[in-house]
């Protein structure tokens, strides 16, 4: 009989240390996030088409983990948390709706040589920095143009910096902060659309 207490406490002994090991080792949560529109003010509908394209990014966006900037040049690859399905479809995404908002309209396209209807402006964005800058504020650099597809084929260009505050320190504040900047460049974009049409 003693042998088999001598077994018996071994054996769940070793239990034991493979169900700690098992906890010890179980990999941290990976979050996933996705980026919507901040919608606009009321405006009256209409039938403007508009193409948004291309939407262009820095090398060091183009990956689905959210992305801080610490310092001057220190870029922090967060591997926990993530946009779904990646950062660029989420941008062009919500700010496609977001344009459409303002503007009041369904008609923004994507692609749009795929339109059935014909494209009044083309908008082109060139994002240089859209990220968090030591956890203090989300700064989104960006270039953009907008192209008059019909009548006299003006074109305007602008550069924007937009600087949105963190009040918190969590997650949920960051894709905010993307959000609302992303909102604000649509305020811009769709301003001189509106004056322009």
């Amino acid at each position: 009989m003693t042998g088999w207490k001598r077994f018996g406490g071994i054996a769940a002994a070793l239990v034991t240390g493979a169900l700690a090991l098992g906890c010890l080792g179980r990999s941290p949560a990976v979050h996933h996030y996705t980026m919507s529109s901040v919608g606009g003010s009321d405006v009256a509908p209409s039938d403007l088409s508009i193409g948004l394209g291309p939407v262009t990014f820095p090398r060091y966006l183009e990956r689905p983990n959210l992305v801080t900037r610490r310092g001057g040049s220190e870029i922090h690859i967060d591997e926990l948390n993530r946009w779904a399905g990646g950062f660029e479809p989420n941008v062009v995404g919500a700010l496609a709706d977001d344009l459409g908002a303002r503007l009041g309209t369904d008609r923004v396209f994507l692609d749009p040589a795929a339109s059935p209807f014909p494209v009044a402006f083309q908008i082109a964005v060139d994002i240089h920095q859209f990220e968090a800058v030591d956890r203090d504020a989300l700064v989104l650099r960006a270039r953009w143009v907008i192209r008059e597809r019909s009548g006299e084929e003006r074109a305007w260009t602008r550069e924007t910096t937009i600087r949105e505050e963190l009040v918190g320190g969590d997650v949920e504040d960051l894709i905010a902060a993307h959000e609302q900047a992303l909102g604000r460049l649509a305020e811009l974009i769709a301003s001189q659309i509106t004056i322009s049409h």
